[in-house]
């Protein structure tokens, strides 16, 4: 398998210090709010610490992503490494190859930043996949009937070679269009609708919790009481993430059981004294 590297991103020491300077805030953030007496100003600070991490997290992965970008050709296709997927295009479907200089209009979309030229598009009736560091009019764009592919690679002529090559040898093994991604990321979990429900249903009675914890804080004993029920939400996601392959139903009757014990408590901090 041969592979070629993407041209450069710009501003690329820019991208890498967001990261850094996103990770100085986390932890400046963080310090500050530990360090403060638990109210509700406190717990609007670690939501908002929380939000940010998750933030910094996403962003993050699609610098280092954007920087382990490859592009690798063998008789059966191109596949794309981005971050811990792989996309396959097949051999079969490419049939024209457009060189830099195509004329195409994008819409942004704010939530791909840093990687903004990296997605799925539709135009026409074709879908339009991206996995390039530049901007569209310099890409080389690899299209079939119902598919076309966008990349950057710093030797588009020797990308194109490549694939002419390996096309004249022939198939080995047909490929699928999509993404491949690692094993755990493959679990049946993600596709679990109830499951996943039942987990985030679980985490947003808990933040709830301690919002009308913080509220009354000047109760200890709720402080201690949310505590302990964190700690049980914790632990119950853990044994029923444990039993989740062999005792599928056993898992979600735990993870609902912990989101009903939650909610019961909340009902109780709402209608009591």
């Amino acid at each position: 398998m041969l592979r070629f590297d993407p041209l450069p991103a710009k501003n690329r020491g820019l991208l890498w210090g967001g990261v850094v300077l996103g990770a100085g805030v986390l932890i400046a953030l963080g310090w500050y709010t530990v360090h403060r007496p638990f109210s509700f100003t406190a717990y609007l600070l670690g939501l908002g610490w929380f939000l940010l991490a998750v933030l910094w997290v996403v962003y993050t992965y699609r610098v280092w992503a954007l920087e382990r970008l490859r592009y690798e050709v063998d008789r059966n296709g191109l596949y794309v490494r981005w971050g811990w997927a792989t996309f396959t295009l097949p051999m079969p479907m490419m049939e024209e190859v457009h060189p830099p200089g195509l004329s195409l209009s994008l819409p942004q979309r704010w939530w791909q930043w840093p990687a903004s030229y990296v997605g799925r598009w539709d135009v026409g009736e074709k879908k339009l996949f991206l996995f390039s560091s530049r901007p569209v009019e310099e890409m080389w764009f690899f299209c079939g009937p119902q598919v076309c592919v966008g990349v950057s690679p710093q030797d588009g002529q020797g990308l194109v070679k490549a694939l002419n090559d390996r096309r004249r040898l022939g198939l080995t093994r047909e490929h699928t269009l999509g993404w491949q991604y690692p094993s755990l990321l493959q679990h049946a979990f993600w596709q679990d609708t109830v499951a996943l429900i039942a987990l985030a249903s679980g985490l947003l009675l808990l933040i709830a919790l301690w919002g009308e914890v913080a509220s009354r804080s000047m109760y200890p004993i709720l402080r201690r009481t949310a505590t302990v029920a964190t700690l049980l939400l914790l632990g119950d996601w853990l044994l029923g993430w444990s039993l989740y392959r062999r005792e599928r139903v056993l898992a979600l009757t735990l993870w609902w059981t912990g989101s009903a014990l939650l909610l019961v408590f909340l009902i109780h901090l709402w209608t009591g004294p």
